[in-house]
């Protein structure tokens, strides 16, 4: 990454007012859900009353959990027992340790293939603004995140601030900010260096998953089927990117997320919104260049995982943009600059202590040209603007995931535009 360099400096962020996140002990229940599993003999289930009463900190960063010695909790579990943990989640245990009034275990989430002979799991959870709670702001965790939710501090970055209807982020040169207003989703990226900037911001509306976990009775062993249905995302939004004698290119996924978790029966879930930034750049010295567009995007995606991979129905339906370009050079240069907005994942586990997930995202993208004559001076400027969904998997990592590689939907692209006299 040589585009854009993430320089500490100044980000203002004291300026932000400061807000204590509520940390939710009982997680509400999806929007609509139905959970209708049946558990090996040898899972142990808790009641959700010792749970929420006898564990210390209901979101431990290293998945350590301390409880209360002589719980309920612990009867009959012990090294490499599958527990129900009501509002907690599905784990094998790793470790136990005696620390006195409390002991200390070690967990890791289990398989679904190997805790349940049968399972029916249906929801439908709705991304939106509902009230302290509803809308988590959190970020990978760098050491240790308190609760998994409240504000964490990274070298690189000059601050982290928790909304309350959202996150805020900077990087050095760069800054992001995530929110929810009602049901619509802001998100707001820019960045600066020298002179480099870029920025995008985009309005998204229909932000809500629907989805089903299946594990078919007669072949148990099979891993379950996950399958996500977003039934309409609208993103509306520009983007810009403004180079001068700058070559090399740079991706950046800001390590702000808005969480909405919701449970699924005794399990707890959740959808996140992120956002990613990509540019590129074949400026070279004594060059300029500027592209931009106004975009609107909308579709239809059916995304699922099972035993085969990855599956994967609709796309993008509506694209539309308005690009510009611009700039002065002796040579061909090129640049670019790509956007998601938002990006969409679904995983199990509460935020602090998510487990694998699968994810999928709307992608803009506008790519510029300019071709110049360094004897008459003429010039063709070209931008193409495009759409497309992209798809993978999650895994996860200290806290938190990060994607295994993205996998493309077809998408759209609208016709070239394009401007100067060469262009005839």
């Amino acid at each position: 990454m040589c585009l854009i360099v993430l320089a500490a400096c100044s980000s203002g962020g004291d300026d932000l007012p400061e807000y204590q996140p509520l940390s939710p002990e009982r997680l509400p229940m999806a929007d609509t859900s139905t959970f209708d599993v049946d558990w090996n003999p040898e899972v142990i289930v808790a009641e959700e009353s010792d749970v929420l009463a006898d564990v210390e900190n209901l979101q431990p960063a290293n998945g350590v959990f301390r409880i209360r010695a002589g719980s309920p909790m612990l009867a009959g579990v012990e090294v490499g027992s599958t527990v129900v943990w009501p509002q907690l989640g599905l784990f094998e245990i790793t470790s136990m340790m005696d620390e006195g009034d409390r002991v200390a275990v070690g967990t890791e989430w289990a398989r679904f293939s190997e805790s349940m002979s049968r399972a029916d799991i249906q929801f439908g959870h709705q991304m939106r603004d509902m009230g302290p709670g509803s809308v988590i702001g959190v970020a990978p965790a760098a050491g240790s995140i308190e609760g998994g939710l409240q504000q964490a501090l990274f070298d690189e970055a000059d601050f982290y601030a928790l909304l309350e209807q959202g996150v805020a982020y900077s990087g050095g040169t760069w800054s992001v900010n995530l929110s929810m207003v009602g049901d619509a989703g802001r998100f707001q990226f820019m960045s600066s260096n020298g002179g480099t900037s870029t920025a995008f911001e985009a309005m998204a509306t229909g932000l809500e998953a629907e989805g089903s976990i299946q594990i078919d009775e007669s072949d148990p062993d099979s891993e379950p089927t996950v399958r996500l249905y977003f039934p309409g995302i609208d993103v509306t939004g520009n983007v810009s990117a403004s180079f001068e004698a700058a070559t090399g290119s740079a991706e950046i996924f800001p390590p702000a997320t808005l969480v909405f978790p919701f449970m699924l029966g005794p399990l707890p879930a959740f959808v996140a919104v992120s956002v990613r930034v990509a540019v590129q750049s074949t400026v070279g010295a004594s060059a300029t260049m500027t592209v931009s567009s106004d975009f609107d995007l909308g579709g239809t995606v059916t995304l699922s995982r099972g035993p085969e991979g990855f599956g994967i129905e609709g796309g993008i339906t509506r694209f539309s943009s308005n690009p510009d370009v611009g700039g002065s050079a002796g040579v061909t240069v090129g640049a670019s600059i790509d956007v998601d907005a938002p990006r969409v994942t679904f995983g199990f586990g509460r935020p602090g202590i998510a487990t694998a997930a699968i994810y999928m995202t709307h992608s803009a993208e506008a790519v510029a040209n300019v071709a110049v004559d360094p004897s008459s001076g003429e010039f063709c400027a070209r931008v193409s603007v495009g759409s497309s969904v992209l798809y993978g998997g999650e895994v996860t990592a200290l806290g938190w995931s990060v994607g295994t590689g993205d996998n493309m939907l077809g998408g759209i692209r609208s016709p070239d535009t394009t401007r100067g006299t060469l262009c005839e």
